[in-house]
């Protein structure tokens, strides 16, 4: 038999290489790390590692374990998390985090449902990279997420999400630009000016993150609007562009070579049994609502 600490050890000390790094990772001494690993190993009747020098390398039967151990981690992770959602209390504050790609007015939407239905629970709205969302979802800081699509949706840990859909992508420019001097621009005509990028857009991959020789990152969407209005060019959600067009501060630019519409997805994230938690399940429903109408 193997104990769920004997596997957890033996999963890092499989990843991080050696001993010392792995009782790093999972918080724990060198020596607590080390036991657990002999213990298992006795258990099974056969080695893990071999030590060369201060490198712990996999032998063929801890290749052949290794994923089904990591499963098994995972899934004791998922169900504790299930089963801690059935702990009730009166929520008093929810925390939703967001990324640069998420409309504003869903956000708005959100806000309003719940103040209607749940006038008593505190919003905190954060703004969040990808790790950090994961974070405080993962110590229960946070309980949901709302994220641009990356390479990979799935976060590999005890976190669930939904695909809520697509937003399109255009090319903005200030209203004084050069650029629409002309019904359309040449891609090669807007590579001669300077882009502006989300960094959003890097973190996720976008293949037009960046475009043109000479850009420039910005991670603030308020900020890259103001500057987008004032020179060069960049690529936005048109449904976090829209304030900026209907102010006059932006305007999309049509571009030749981009024929078919340009989309990023948007996901929900959250923890493992959320959907039991009365608030978060109203304002997942909420968000489905909002992704059936405007998003593709």
């Amino acid at each position: 038999m193997h104990t769920l600490e004997q596997l957890v050890s033996f999963v890092a000390v499989y990843e991080a290489g050696s001993y010392s790094a792995a009782a790093k990772a999972v918080q724990k001494s060198r020596a607590t790390v080390r036991e657990q690993v002999i213990s298992y190993e006795d258990g099974l009747g056969f080695p893990l590692f071999t030590i060369d020098g201060r490198k712990a390398r996999p032998t063929p039967q801890a290749d052949a374990l290794y994923l089904r151990a990591k499963l098994l981690i995972r899934q004791s992770e998922e169900l504790e998390s299930f089963s801690q959602a059935f702990f009730s209390s009166e929520v008093l504050s929810l925390t939703l985090y967001h990324d640069a790609a998420v409309p504003p007015e869903l956000l708005v939407f959100l806000e309003k449902q719940m103040r209607r239905a749940y006038p008593q629970v505190s919003l905190n709205w954060l703004h969040r990279n990808r790790e950090e969302a994961f974070e405080g979802i993962l110590r229960d800081t946070g309980q949901l997420a709302i994220l641009q699509h990356q390479r990979s949706v799935h976060p590999e840990r005890e976190i669930n999400f939904a695909s809520l859909g697509n937003l399109a992508l255009s090319i903005y420019v200030g209203p004084d630009s050069p650029l629409l001097e002309k019904p359309s621009a040449s891609l090669r005509e807007v590579q001669l000016y300077t882009q502006y990028v989300s960094e959003n857009d890097i973190n996720a991959g976008h293949s037009l993150a960046k475009l043109a020789p000479k850009y420039h990152v910005v991670s603030n969407v308020d900020v890259m609007c103001q500057m987008i209005s004032c020179n060069g060019w960049g690529l936005l959600p048109d449904k976090v562009a829209e304030p900026y067009v209907k102010l006059k501060l932006l305007q999309k630019l049509d571009v030749d070579v981009m024929v078919n519409p340009i989309n990023t997805g948007l996901t929900l994230f959250f923890r493992q049994g959320a959907e039991l938690k009365e608030e978060q399940a109203f304002i997942m429903r909420c968000c489905r609502y909002y992704a059936v109408g405007h998003l593709g």
